[in-house]
Parts: C-alpha cells; sequence; structure tokens
C-alpha cells in the first residue's frame, strides 16, 4: 500500500482531539502542513495546548481551528462544519475518532446509560458524516485521489465475546461498522473513500485511566462481571503504539485504493479471524437445513450470491 507522494496540503476533521488517537493526529498533521479543525469537550484546554507545543508558530496556528463540540448535540456539530467551511473552505477528510466505553452488566444497565452511549460514539460520528457530505462531495470533485471519511470504531465492533461487561461500547462499535459499511457502497461512485478501522489495543488514556462504570454496577447476580478482571486484562492490550497507529491512518489518508476495512494491531487480527472462523464453522453446522429454506421449486442458487 504505497503512499501518493507530494500531495496538497489538505482540511482535516478530526474529532476527539484532546488525548489519544486525536491528539496524535492533530499533532502530526499540522506539522506536515496540512490544515486541521480539531473537536473537544474543552476547546480552551487544546487551544492551549496546540499553543504550547508549536511554540506559537503563527505558520501553524493560522492552520488549526478548534472546536467546542457536544457530539450528542447536532446543532454543535453543525457549528462546527460552518466554522470549518468559514475558515478553511472546504472539507477534504474526516476522522470520526471521539468515543468513551461504560463498564457493565447488560441486564441493570439504564437506558439513558445506553442511549448516551450511542449519542457520542454513533449518532455522533452520524450527524458528522450527514453534515460534512456536501462539503466532501466537492472535494472529491476536484481532488483525484478522492475525499476520505475514517470511522475509527474497534476490534471489539467486529467480535463482543471476548468484552464481557461492555457491551454498551460494543454495541455502538457494531453499530458504526454497519454504518460504515453502507457509507462505503453509497459514495465510493462519488470519489468518496471509506474506512473502518478497527483497532486492537494501544496505550491510550482509554485503557490507562480508571475504567467508568455504569451507576448499576456491581450486581450481586453477575459476580463474574467484574471490573477488576477488565482492568487486569486491559494491561495485556497496552502493547500498541499509538504513534504507530496514526502513522498508519495518514498513509491510508494519501492511498488513491484504500481499503474498506482497516485492522491494525496483531490482537485485532487474531480477534477478527477468530470472529470469522466461528461464524464459518457455526454455518457448516445446519448448512444443509438452513440453506434448504426457498419456497419448493425455487433453487437455492437462485438467491445465493
Amino acid at each position: 500500500m504505497e503512499p501518493i507522494s507530494g500531495n496538497s496540503s489538505q482540511v482535516y476533521i478530526v474529532t476527539g482531539a484532546t488525548s489519544g488517537f486525536g491528539w496524535i493526529l492533530v499533532y502530526k498533521l499540522l506539522t506536515a502542513g496540512h490544515s486541521v479543525v480539531a473537536t473537544t469537550r474543552n476547546k480552551v484546554k487544546l487551544d492551549q495546548k496546540v499553543a504550547d507545543y508549536f511554540k506559537n508558530d503563527e505558520n501553524v496556528l493560522k492552520r488549526y481551528l478548534g472546536c467546542q463540540v457536544d457530539l450528542a448535540d447536532r446543532q454543535s456539530i453543525e457549528l462546527c462544519v460552518k466554522q470549518t467551511v468559514q475558515k478553511f473552505g472546504r472539507i477534504d477528510i474526516l476522522i470520526n475518532n471521539a468515543g468513551y466505553y461504560l463498564y457493565g452488566h447488560v441486564e441493570d444497565m439504564s437506558d439513558k446509560e445506553l442511549r448516551d452511549n450511542f449519542d457520542v460514539n454513533y449518532f455522533g460520528p452520524v450527524n458528522f458524516v450527514k453534515l460534512a457530505l456536501p462539503f466532501l462531495r466537492e472535494s472529491a470533485k476536484t481532488n483525484t485521489t478522492g475525499s476520505r471519511v475514517l470511522n475509527i470504531a474497534s476490534m471489539a465492533g467486529v467480535s463482543g465475546n471476548e468484552f464481557m461487561g461492555m457491551s454498551s461500547y460494543v454495541s455502538t462499535k457494531f453499530a458504526l461498522e454497519g454504518f460504515s459499511d453502507v457509507l462505503y457502497s453509497e459514495l465510493k461512485p462519488l470519489n468518496i473513500h471509506v474506512t473502518s478501522v478497527k483497532p486492537g489495543g494501544f496505550k491510550t488514556e482509554i485503557l490507562t485511566e480508571p475504567s467508568p462504570c455504569s451507576a448499576h454496577y456491581p450486581s450481586a447476580n453477575y459476580p463474574h462481571v467484574s471490573v477488576a478482571n477488565w482492568d487486569q486484562q486491559k494491561v495485556g492490550l497496552l502493547n500498541g503504539d499509538p504513534v504507530k497507529l496514526v502513522d498508519l491512518l495518514i498513509k491510508v489518508c494519501t492511498n488513491p485504493n484504500p481499503p474498506q476495512h482497516l485492522v491494525i494491531g496483531p490482537d485485532a487480527y487474531g480477534l477478527v479471524n477468530g470472529k470469522y472462523k466461528r461464524v464459518q464453522d457455526d454455518m457448516a453446522l445446519l448448512q444443509a437445513e438452513c440453506t434448504a429454506t426457498n419456497f419448493d421449486g425455487i433453487p437455492a442458487a437462485a438467491t445465493t450470491n
């Protein structure tokens, strides 16, 4: 997968930019000469961080725009998109990176906790895509390599078996995966490339900070759903270097034929391969019966792709 050399400066929107992958993206993209719109829940903090890292260099700061965004508030996203176009005139690449998880068992997690998680992890990215698309379409008309949407999902968006206690987060990432699949097909004819990114474990704040828990955790009915066990499991998920992941994301953004699915990390490869093997094994168990369900006289081949 070779990148195009000498790409001109692009206008990026990066969500969840205060820390983790988002901050590394902002830093590297600004350093490379791109224009970056960085969303955060604390604009003052992020603006100061950018100014400090780049020592108030006006040549850099003029290519930066911080936006205070609440991903659960569509008007907040709409304002960010409007400010982006007012300052830079276009949008070339959208990277939906922001998200959070909540630990707890399925039975007692409240509807509000679940919906709040979906508002940020799923509806936030969906609304950013919807509002940015008119400008991504325009960019794609003049950009020979196309405009881009990268949705940062997770290996947990492919398989949830390994993430007991994480049903809310896993569900949001499965939803983002499905959305990305449909979006890929709808936008490819328009020269807009969609990539769903499925990272494994990387040493960022989401794994190194204390795990946020549902207000209804713990429960005597689920002693095996233990945040202490999850915190121990997280230790084994800190082998990934986030800088290497970000370098790969930037490389994909310049590739003329980027992958639809980008699985990153040896642990993610193992988990995704394991999921599809389990699916294939399960399909084989009752294949004859499960493929003999057409009306009589209609062969299975008539409806099998």
